[in-house]
């Protein structure tokens, strides 16, 4: 059953339980302490915007209720989306109208983990790779055709929990498996290791903006910037204080945090947060000077599984815990 409107949205008590593997919803959280930059000598929190962005600039232009298992989902624009979900069932669906109608490509692989849509041909998806439960393989793979069909796998193996990625088109991207961050020039021909600017850091979100500039996202509030391909990496923290002591949400195996940079001076970030008595939050930041100042706007009064499209003008919200997906357009200047 499909409904679109716009207007107000609903308030939902936020379950305590994850999606665990390609199992239905059983994981536990994982809180992260917000970074101190003073005693830690990171760099200094970015400067609170001055006026907050209208409570409009977001409008709500899908909200669906899909057949299929969702984990991730995206829509590009209004119109073309793709969705991913545990077990077989969960294979890579694809829609042109909005989410109205969705087709299953039989030749995806199930349990997806992450998606990533440069245009509506090029699609990437990472998932488990061969499992009890379909048959057709999994690790990250791409389709040329909006996922009607895709590739043989790349060859690397993708271990079997939250995998962002981040593609420039088919050749060229960055993606996450097992906190250990790669990249590829060849369409995952061949994968290179890139170091972590911190030992030990979790990523939460990535960007990638060309060959050699990309973004990473702690669950700490701290972006790293690189212009080198990952050989340097310079620190900018969020300023998270406006949202009353609520902090970034770890959500194990799937998304609570998706980044964009459109340019070097224009980038999104969606982040789930969750305060110290499960009071919860999906807020929309958005920057026009390289992250001095960012502005923002609270989505939803819950968490969620979010993606922004390439232009930044697009943010798909996906139910942690059910089949609803929610599409928002950014309308402001």
């Amino acid at each position: 059953m499909n409904k679109r409107h716009i207007g107000v949205l609903m308030t939902v008590l936020v379950p305590l339980l994850l999606l665990t593997g390609c199992a239905d919803p059983t994981a536990q959280a994982t809180m992260v302490p917000e970074v101190d930059a003073e005693q830690s000598g990171e760099a200094p929190a970015a400067e609170a915007p001055e006026e907050a962005v209208p409570q409009d600039a977001w409008q709500m232009i899908i909200e669906s209720e899909v057949p299929q298992p969702v984990r991730m989902a995206g829509f590009m624009n209004e119109s073309f989306g793709i969705t991913g979900g545990a077990t077989g069932a969960g294979k890579t669906h694809y829609s042109s109208d909005g989410g109205e109608t969705w087709t299953m490509s039989e030749g995806s692989g199930g349990c997806i983990y992450g998606i990533e849509i440069v245009d509506e041909g090029t699609v990437w998806v990472c998932g488990r790779n061969t499992g009890a439960s379909f048959s057709t393989p999994g690790g990250v793979r791409l389709s040329l055709d909006g996922g009607q069909t895709w590739e043989e796998p790349a060859d690397y193996r993708v271990t079997p929990e939250y995998c962002p990625l981040s593609f420039l088109d088919a050749q060229i991207g960055w993606f996450v498996s097992g906190n250990q961050l790669n990249a590829t020039f060849d369409g995952g021909a061949t994968v290179r290791a890139i170091v972590l600017p911190e030992e030990g850091m979790h990523i939460a979100a990535l960007s990638l903006l060309s060959e050699t500039e990309g973004y990473l996202l702690g669950y700490d509030g701290v972006i790293y910037v690189t212009q080198d391909g990952g050989a340097t990496w310079a620190p900018m923290k969020i300023d998270l204080q406006r949202f009353e002591g609520m902090k970034m949400y770890e959500a194990g195996d799937v998304g609570s945090s998706a980044m964009r940079f459109i340019d070097r001076e224009t980038g999104v970030i969606v982040m789930s947060l969750l305060g110290e008595n499960k009071e919860s939050a999906l807020v929309a930041l958005r920057t026009t000077d390289g992250g001095q100042t960012w502005t923002g706007e609270t989505l939803l009064e819950k968490l969620g599984t979010p993606f922004i499209s390439h232009d930044g003008m697009y943010v798909t919200v996906s139910d942690l815990f059910s089949s609803w997906l929610r599409v928002f357009h950014y309308t402001g200047s």
